[in-house]
C-alpha cells in the first residue's frame, strides 16, 4: 500500500515538475495529471484505513460494516441470499429487498466460500426473520 501511494506521489511530482513549460496546454495538462495522482493517492489511503467490509450476524438482522458506517438490516426485509457474479469473475452475495424489490450485491472479500456465507445468511434469516415478524404481529 505504501509503495503504491509513494508511486502515485512520485508521478504527481514528475507531472508538477513538467508543468513548468511555456506551452499553456502542456502546463494545464501536467497540473491536472499531478492533481489526479494526488487524488488517487488520497483515495487509496482512505480505503486502506477503512479496511475490508465485514458482516456481523445478530438476532435482529445483519450489520454490513463498510468501514465508515455500519447499518443494521432486518432479516425480514430480504428474500433469499444467493451466489452471484455481479462484479466480473469475483463471487458476490446477491439479495433482493422485499419492500422495494431492489436487488443488491455484497462482494465477498473473505477466505470463506460465498456459498457457505449465503447458507449461513439464509439460515439466520429463516430462524430470526420469522420470530421478528411474529413479535411485531402480536403487539
Amino acid at each position: 500500500m505504501a509503495l503504491l501511494v509513494a508511486l502515485l506521489l512520485m508521478f504527481s511530482w514528475i507531472c508538477f515538475k513538467q508543468s513548468n513549460t511555456y506551452d499553456v496546454t502542456a502546463h494545464r495538462l501536467a497540473l491536472c495529471g499531478s492533481g489526479l495522482f494526488v487524488l488517487l493517492a488520497v483515495a487509496f489511503v482512505i480505503q486502506f484505513l477503512r479496511g475490508f467490509p465485514s458482516i456481523t450476524l445478530t438476532e435482529s438482522g445483519f450489520i454490513l460494516n463498510s468501514g465508515m458506517s455500519g447499518d443494521l438490516r432486518p432479516w425480514d426485509s430480504y428474500y433469499n441470499f444467493t451466489v452471484g457474479h455481479a462484479f466480473g469473475p469475483f463471487e458476490s452475495i446477491k439479495f433482493i429487498r422485499k419492500d422495494t424489490g431492489a436487488d443488491g450485491a455484497i462482494l465477498n472479500v473473505s477466505d470463506v466460500p460465498t456459498h457457505v456465507i449465503c447458507e449461513k445468511l439464509n439460515a439466520c434469516r429463516e430462524r430470526y426473520g420469522q420470530s421478528t415478524s411474529d413479535n411485531e404481529a402480536s403487539t
